[in-house]
Parts: structure tokens; C-alpha cells; sequence
């Protein structure tokens, strides 16, 4: 039986001595009559598509379940799993060439859907990236007796979770009671393997609310102490 690329044999028939050789095709399939003294032999093929995986990164995740032969207008049959290891993320899927959307399990794998009525061969495409962050930090400036600056934050930092190659955008937060002033140069970017810190700098608003401390004096009066405005 002769091995032909891209079909698959399926069905073998016999008949009368004929001394010529016949190829017949139709749209998914192909026979091959060989003719000796005595007898034909007919092998009849059917087409058949290949699901193959390809890897960017190898060290980034694995993906099970990486080939698959469908006979033509066949749906395939195999589970493909895509897993990003403990430092990586899952940058992409592709097919055969376009981006597919995908969610991830509780176990942070993808089942990818199988494919319905193969008439094409598929290509999947797995990029994974490592993981990168950028942390957003919220100060205020506080001069000290020497002059110098200490830098107070005033919220918890915010941080935004990606992958290395990944822009990112930082824009100024709301905090009640403060106004933004200022914000790092590094507030629009590219995540990097090391973490990217950007400092947004505020000042406080006063409400025009005056606040006096006071202790009582032996005559049960009230003496001031020290004084601000919020």
C-alpha cells in the first residue's frame, strides 16, 4: 500500500486483470488503481488535516496534547492544554496566524475549544512572557529641619500587573483631601523584568477647617497650645 502525504488510506478493493494504471480524484479523497497479469488493486484515501503547536518561548509553559490528524470536514478529538509556568504568563494564542481570546481555569491553564468541520490545516501558536509589574506609589514631600526631603506616602500603592513587553499607561488617582502636582517620567512605558516604580506627588487641600489644641489651666480655663488649618 502506497503512502501518500496528507491522505489516509481507507479502503482496499479488488477486481479483474487490467494491464493500465488509473488515478481518480475527487474533492477529499484520491484512489490509485495498479494493474499486474492478474488482478487490480484499488486503495481509496481520504484527506486528512494536521493540528500542530508551536512554542515561542519554551522555557515559559508547555502545551499538552500538541498533535492531531483530522480527516477532512472532521472535528477533532484531542484536549490541547496551554500552562504558563510559576514566573510567566500566557501572552497569546494564535491560529494560524490570528489572535484568539481564551480564560484561564482556577488552575491557570487553557482548554483550547476543538476545532468543527477540519477543511484546513491549524497552526496553533503559544507565546508566554515572564511577569512584570509596575508599583504606583502616593507621597507627599515633607521638609526636614536639615532641608532635605522625605517623601510620605499617603495611600497604599497600586500595583498593575503584566509582563515583560507590555506598555503600560499610569494615570493620576483621586485622594480625598489631596491635589495631584506631579508624576515621575516613567509614567508611560514598557514593562521590564526589574519592577518600575512611579511616584505621583501631591499636596494637601485645606478645607479652611481651623483646629486649635488646648489643655485646661487651674482655674478651669483653657489655654491654646498649638494651632492648624485642613
Amino acid at each position: 500500500r502506497k503512502v501518500i502525504d496528507t491522505y489516509t488510506s481507507a479502503e482496499v478493493e479488488t477486481a479483474n486483470t487490467v494491464t493500465t494504471l488509473n488515478v481518480a480524484k475527487a474533492e477529499n479523497e484520491i484512489s490509485v488503481e495498479y494493474a499486474n497479469y492478474e488482478t487490480i488493486v484499488i486503495f481509496w484515501y481520504q484527506k486528512q488535516f494536521q493540528i500542530t503547536t508551536n512554542i515561542v518561548n519554551q522555557e515559559g509553559g508547555i502545551v499538552t496534547g500538541e498533535t492531531e490528524k483530522v480527516i477532512k470536514g472532521q472535528d477533532s478529538t484531542k484536549d490541547i492544554i496551554v500552562k504558563a509556568n510559576s514566573d510567566y504568563v500566557i501572552e497569546s494564542i494564535k491560529v494560524n496566524g490570528k489572535e484568539i481570546d481564551y480564560i484561564e481555569n482556577e488552575n491557570q491553564e487553557v482548554l483550547l475549544p476543538k476545532f468543527v468541520n477540519v477543511i484546513e490545516d491549524k497552526i496553533i501558536e503559544v507565546k508566554f512572557a515572564h511577569k512584570a509589574k509596575v508599583i504606583v506609589k502616593f507621597v507627599i514631600n515633607n521638609t526636614l529641619e536639615d532641608g532635605s526631603i522625605e517623601q510620605i506616602e499617603i495611600a497604599e500603592p497600586k500595583i498593575i500587573d503584566g509582563y515583560v513587553g507590555k506598555k503600560y499607561e499610569v494615570e493620576f488617582a483621586n485622594i480625598k483631601n489631596y491635589k495631584a502636582k506631579s508624576i515621575s517620567e516613567n509614567a508611560i512605558g514598557t514593562m521590564t523584568l526589574e519592577d518600575i516604580i512611579v511616584i505621583i506627588n501631591y499636596e494637601k487641600i485645606e478645607s479652611g477647617i481651623l483646629v486649635k489644641y488646648v489643655v485646661k489651666t487651674d482655674n478651669d480655663q483653657y489655654e491654646e497650645i498649638e494651632s492648624e488649618v485642613f
